[in-house]
């Protein structure tokens, strides 16, 4: 059966039970950092509001960490979100979701000898390494969001255009791949959309280009049948990439049109295959174009999306689409006419299944929406008008094999060789306070349980798992016996894969079996014990309640 984000009780011990009814639960806590920009651009800040209500409504903290700059973007890992500063403001600013006031750091982004980098982006390959798409250079930044320093750096200068820049915008990464949308736009010419737009593929193991065509005479990337690409998303249940792109925004007279050269993608991760599932109409100004310029998308499952059409300043519709056949459903009346935002990412979308859309304009707020119904079933005022929207922990899709880290350090990641991963769970080690042999050092990412089933008795079995935290130098490994007491796991059945990743070698009934009964099935509760990388401010450690983050695949 699958499972998808869906609505849960508010309280932690309601939720608790419900995973026994179930098999899923979702973190209490999940809040979302909104971005926030005064109507006249002179001045910023962010808002913090909770995904589930309580005393009647969704509470929110407004007007935190004012800026007298406007141009700004919000992204999340874990329980920490980022402040992207882009033209001319180039820092990073790190904030704990609980303590959303105070910054862990703030440092310059700003590349040597450039007026202005102008970074787009945020997009996380684990808790210690983050890319930084540059729109003024080509060269894509790679930080570490632990403490916001530069590791390195991604030449895509093959893609420059006219202007000597490819204009890398937003991206996302997909089996230890990162996707990166490069408009190709001339700033000397009106904007224009130049020749081929491109989507650069990255190895996020070797920060090497992939070459996704073949041919040494072409860039690597690979060239998409549309014009300024502004979005994309991975949906993991259907593993599939889908891309927006607005063709040309008008300018101010008529010898400046739209052009209509955009729709919606989508993109095969593995064969690098691109459809276009949408198109937004003839090309150029004249014909029907009813859903106007495609300005943002998030999409929720395979039988269910939104796409925002720019119709004119401050005037947006949004449509319901099916992802998998391309059918627009009938514009949904109660956002129309109004300016809305949509995140580059798309997937705008909380832990209860809910989307989040910006609204600024006369309404400045987040409007929820329930996708069963094409309702808003809330909606939360910013006081200045909201941007993007980043959740905090960043809600797990169906079909990813993730489960969030209940310290909340970021997502983990589970594959197997043979077998059938019935349930991922994630939890403190305080929820057992009466366990024998623990370690001194702390569970930095806290303690994962897999659940393997359907294997022939007494199997063997590989069980890979990507940590957030990359892998310190004291790190031990450890797991649970059948009596509930810690013990070291034999260092003859790990395999380090990278500092974040590693295989277990898991035998039915036997080593890593905390049931020890060759039955079939594995139960694998454990984690690395290790001093918690430096992170200014960080209380990444394992104290506090258990957890309940609890993913099920059943």
């Amino acid at each position: 059966m699958t499972q998808r984000p869906f609505r849960i009780l508010n309280s932690l011990f309601l939720a608790c039970l419900l995973l026994l009814w179930t098999g899923q639960a979702y973190a209490a806590g999940q809040k979302a950092a909104v971005q926030t920009t005064a109507s006249d651009w002179s001045s910023a800040a962010h808002a913090v509001i909770d995904v589930n209500p309580t005393l009647g409504g969704r509470q929110a903290e407004l007007d935190l960490f004012p800026s007298n700059t406007s141009d700004w973007i919000v992204r999340s890992y874990g329980q920490y979100f980022y402040l992207i500063g882009r033209y001319y403001a180039d820092s990073l600013t790190k904030f704990s979701v609980d303590a959303p006031e105070t910054p862990i750091y703030q440092v310059s982004i700003l590349p040597d000898g450039l007026a202005s980098g102008n970074p787009h982006d945020m997009i996380f390959a684990n808790a210690g390494k983050a890319y930084i798409p540059m729109y003024e250079t080509d060269k894509c930044w790679i930080v570490n969001p632990q403490n916001g320093q530069k590791i390195g750096e991604i030449d895509l200068s093959v893609y420059n255009d006219g202007d000597g820049i490819p204009e890398m915008h937003t991206g996302v990464i997909a089996d230890g791949k990162l996707f990166l949308l490069l408009q190709r736009l001339d700033r000397d010419n009106g904007w224009n959309p130049v020749g081929t737009s491109y989507v650069a593929v990255i190895d996020t193991t070797t920060d090497l280009e992939v070459d996704t065509n073949g041919d040494p005479g072409t860039p690597d990337g690979i060239v998409l049948n549309v014009t300024n690409p502004n979005c994309i998303q991975y949906l993991p249940e259907n593993h599939t990439l889908y891309i927006t792109a607005t063709g040309k925004y008008p300018g101010s007279d008529a010898a400046n049109p739209y052009l209509y050269t955009g729709g919606i993608l989508t993109l095969d991760p593995d064969t690098y295959i691109v459809t276009k599932l949408i198109d937004d109409g003839p090309d150029g100004p004249s014909g029907n174009h009813p859903y106007g310029a495609f300005s943002g998308m998030t999409v929720i499952s395979p039988d269910k999306g939104y796409l925002i059409g720019y119709m004119g300043w401050e005037n947006n519709k949004v449509f319901p689409f099916h992802p998998t056949t391309g059918a627009v459903g009938d514009v949904i009346s109660s956002l129309e006419g109004k300016s809305l935002v949509s995140n580059e990412s798309g997937a705008s979308v909380d832990e209860n299944g809910l989307v989040w859309l910006a609204v600024g304009g006369s309404d400045h707020a987040v409007f929820i929406i329930d996708p069963a119904t094409d309702s808003v079933q809330d909606k939360v005022d910013t006081n200045l008008n909201p941007g993007s929207i980043a959740l905090c922990p960043p809600t797990i899709w169906a079909g990813s094999n993730q489960v969030n880290a209940a310290t909340g350090t970021g997502a983990l990641a589970v594959s197997n060789d043979i077998g059938t991963i019935a349930a991922i769970n994630s939890f403190k080690s305080s929820a057992y306070p009466n366990a024998g042999n623990k370690p001194d050092l702390p569970f930095v990412d806290g303690l994962i349980g897999v659940k393997v089933d359907g294997i022939v008795a007494g199997s063997d079995v590989e069980l890979t798992i990507t940590f957030p935290t990359p892998r310190q130098s004291d790190a031990v490994y450890y797991k649970m016996d059948a009596a509930g007491d810690y013990y070291v796991f034999p260092l003859s059945r790990i395999t380090e894969v990278d500092n974040n990743t590693i295989v277990l070698t898991l035998t039915d009934g036997g080593a890593g079996d905390r049931d020890g009964v060759a039955n079939g099935s594995i139960d694998d509760p454990g984690g690395y014990a290790m001093t918690a990388p430096e992170d200014p401010g960080s209380t990444s450690g394992d104290d506090g309640d258990s957890g309940c983050f609890i993913k099920s695949l059943l």
